[in-house]
């Protein structure tokens, strides 16, 4: 029984060992387990560590992306949730609105922003029964504009989103709006051209037909007729009056031709002085500055003239009681920075001449509309409105820019910048009053105009200044009559208008190339595209403009045909005289 019971202890003892032994080998392997495991979710856990940091990252990186590209943007952004409180926005939001800092902040309300955008001077945004019960399309933004004080215009947008909320957008337009007044202006400026354009054509043939035959009779009277001159002369001067007021149109509109040169303006400025003295009377002291080392300025003599009158004289009408009239030269340079604030300019050298009074100034109002045709503060029948227009026309057309400063009791000025001239400078000439006998000639001249009255008064002229004239009404007549007399015809007189196919220019062309020795000089109350472009004469054109007086015609068909002109005659600069009174 005992060695039963000793093999039985043996056997459970060597039964217990081996479970022992596999019970040790298990938890063994546990651990092995184990640790793997906690090595793979140590594993796993550090990739989902580093990819959450990751993408935090990459949040990051994109929040500061969309904050950097709102706050570049030129456009105030503001974004609302359902609760219309703020959620996200830009810098221009706060400056187009002008809207303190501290109010910039998560969970601001909406209804905060109305209120301090309610404030004068401010513009008002919708009210939150506007934004409930205003009508608008779903998913359709609603747009409207508004003014601040300063005269920037804004325009603000509310675009809703699927959540309820909505974004509004602030956008300054205030360059647009300036940008569509240019274009309105160019727009009144095109239609005010064409206007006069139709109309210069055939007014200024019927005042050549008026002054032409008043000329022609005054030269025929002699001095016998005191009166009968006197009214001559007064029906004269308002046919050279209409002439100028068409002139001034014509210049407005920039249809004018100009002959630029460049032109020392230190060197004619001073012979203007003792003019303007004399014009404006003894109650307006007249002063002159200038700068030294003054670049020549790009322009036409006789039209900076005529611009450097008018100013003066509107000077004079604003100094009714007396003042003082500067006139300035200078230098200028007209940066970048100028030309963005100015569309019309282009930056550079420009030489400057500004006309200065102490008269009792504009208002901002009556400066805005200063330069328009036929605006003006005068009474009745003391102004056309066209003198300030005249200078705004020549001057762009000659490629500088005018500006304008005045304020209510501290008097105007008007300053002129011209461009800066590169080349052989010219000094006008000074002009005599001294009656000198008028050039005369025996060669033939070809006078080709479709009117028959101006077309008889040009022949009388000529033919009253001992020249051989040959007519014709139209292009086509007129290579009919050169073709019967080609050897005999030294000068084509005519008109750049010309019904038919045969224009003005072409009818040159086609006679030179017939006879190139033959003078060409056109005439015309309004000129056309085929000899003026950009403004300037063609190099080489003659034009005589309508209506001519006798003297500058007998000028100009000397000057063409090459003959001596005397020095009061030079550039056919006539003095005008006032009629008696």
């Amino acid at each position: 029984m005992l060695g039963e019971e000793q093999g039985l202890l043996d056997r459970r003892l060597g039964e217990n060992d081996a479970r022992a032994a596999w019970v040790r080998w298990l938890v063994l392997g546990g651990a092995v387990l184990a640790a793997v495991v906690l090595l793979l979710a140590a594993r796993l856990l550090n990739q989902a560590w580093s990819r959450s940091y990751q993408i935090e990252a990459e949040q990051r990186t994109l929040a500061l992306r969309l904050r950097a590209s709102l706050d570049s943007l030129s456009q105030g952004i503001a974004v609302f949730g359902a609760d219309r409180q703020m959620t996200n926005w830009n810098h221009c939001f706060q400056v187009l609105l002008d809207i303190p800092k501290a109010m910039l902040r998560p969970g601001t309300p909406y209804a905060a922003f109305v209120e301090h955008t309610a404030d004068a001077g401010r513009p008002a945004l919708e009210s939150e029964d506007q934004i409930r019960h205003g009508r608008s399309v779903s998913g359709e933004p609603v747009v409207y504009e508004r003014i601040r004080g300063d005269e920037h215009h804004i325009e603000l947008r509310r675009t809703p989103m699927p959540d309820g909320g909505f974004v509004v957008t602030v956008t300054d337009m205030t360059k647009r709006a300036q940008a569509e007044g240019v274009l309105r202006e160019a727009q009144k400026m095109q239609a005010i051209g064409q206007l006069t354009g139709g109309i210069a054509h055939d007014f200024n043939n019927l005042l050549q037909v008026i002054l032409g035959n008043l000329e022609f009779v005054r030269s025929k009277l002699g001095d016998e007729d005191a009166k009968l001159q006197t009214r001559i002369e007064r029906a004269a001067w308002a046919a050279q009056r209409g002439a100028t007021l068409t002139g001034q149109l014509l210049a407005f509109a920039r249809k004018q031709p100009l002959a630029p040169t460049p032109i020392d303006l230190a060197a004619t400025m001073p012979d203007l002085v003792p003019l303007l003295r004399r014009t404006l009377g003894e109650h307006i002291e007249v002063r002159y500055v200038e700068s030294a080392g003054l670049w020549p300025a790009m322009a036409d003599p006789a039209q900076l003239e005529s611009a450097v009158l008018n100013l003066a004289l509107n000077a004079r009408d604003a100094m009714p009681g007396g003042g003082r009239l500067t006139i300035e030269l200078g230098n200028k340079v007209l940066d970048r920075e100028y030309a963005q604030h100015h569309s019309e300019v282009t930056p550079g050298d420009y030489a400057m001449l500004a006309v200065s009074d102490t008269g009792h100034g504009m208002t901002p109002e009556v400066v805005k509309r200063v330069f328009e045709p036929f605006f003006t503060t005068k009474p009745d029948g003391k102004g056309t409105g066209l003198g300030l227009a005249m200078v705004f026309g020549f001057v762009k057309q000659s490629g500088g820019h005018v500006k304008i400063y005045s304020e209510p009791g501290e008097g105007t000025t008007v300053k002129i910048y011209l461009p800066r001239a590169v080349g052989v400078v010219s000094v006008a000439g000074q002009r005599s009053v001294a009656p000198i006998e008028l050039p005369r000639g025996n060669a033939t001249v070809l006078v080709v105009e479709d009117e028959p009255a101006v077309r008889e008064i040009a022949c009388a002229i000529l033919s009253d200044l001992g020249y051989r004239v040959l007519e014709a009404a139209d292009g086509e007549e007129a290579l009919r009559v050169f073709g019967a007399n080609t050897a005999a015809v030294d000068l084509l007189l005519t008109d750049v208008v010309l019904p038919g196919k045969v224009r003005g220019r072409e009818l040159a062309e086609r006679i030179t190339e017939m006879r190139p020795e033959v003078r060409i000089l056109y005439m015309s109350g309004y000129t056309e595209n085929s000899i003026v472009h950009h403004g300037r004469l063609d190099d080489g054109v003659r034009l005589i403009g309508k209506p001519f007086k006798r003297e500058h015609l007998a000028v100009k068909v000397a000057e063409a045909l090459g003959h001596s002109i005397p020095p009061a005659f030079e550039d056919g600069n006539i003095v005008v005289l006032r009629p008696r009174s």
